[in-house]
């Protein structure tokens, strides 16, 4: 009688956990969150303005702003908080709770900048 043992492939199960533990281990649900608010906000752009030579030239500011602050949490936290022993700790709430802020404070301007380009472009 032969015995049959499952096969486990240990390269898959390996690779498997440390994908697991990077997407576990990142803050992905806070850029998801802030990549639906702009992308939410363009939408609406787009979907209002007559003319989509104003629009682009909109877009292009509100992504260029929303890539530097992208920019700004991946260096932080790929390099900076690991090099400071940070990652998973208390010390680094404070980049964070900055982080947002200015994710708050640029999608707040560009609403705002977006609303008096809108009436602009009635009024004309």
């Amino acid at each position: 009688m032969v015995s049959v043992l499952p096969h486990t492939d240990v390269r898959y199960t390996q690779t498997r956990l440390w994908i697991g533990t990077i997407i576990q281990g990142s803050h992905m649900e806070k850029l998801t969150i802030a990549l639906a608010a702009f992308g939410l906000v363009l939408l609406v752009v787009y979907l209002l303005f007559p003319d989509l030579k104003v629009f682009f030239a909109f877009a292009l500011k509100w992504l260029t702003g929303l890539a530097a602050l992208v920019a700004v949490d991946v260096v932080a936290e790929i390099w900076v908080f690991e090099a400071l022993e940070w990652n998973g700790t208390d010390k680094n709430d404070w980049f964070f709770m900055l982080w947002w802020i200015l994710v708050l404070a640029w999608f707040i301007r560009g609403v705002q900048q977006a609303r008096m380009m809108m009436v602009a472009a009635r009024r004309s």
